[in-house]
């Protein structure tokens, strides 16, 4: 019984995710390219700066780990 509750409850969940996908990529449509074009690149930076900060954290950690 609790696995069909997760299993419903997680099948709702990406439905509405589709759905805002959806909409989001209906709405990138009608927004110019140079928008388009900034956007991509504000994503990409952010993208980039989690993943460094991550990899600085995991090396730090590491470093802390076995220097003791």
């Amino acid at each position: 019984m609790r696995t069909v509750g997760i299993f419903l409850a997680l099948a709702g969940a990406a439905v509405v995710v589709i759905y805002i996908a959806y909409l989001v990529f209906q709405a990138i449509i009608d927004i110019p390219f140079p928008i388009k074009a900034g956007l991509g690149l504000i994503i990409i930076g952010g993208i980039l700066f989690i993943v460094s900060l991550i990899r600085e954290r995991r090396s730090d950690a590491k470093k802390n780990h076995s220097g003791g």
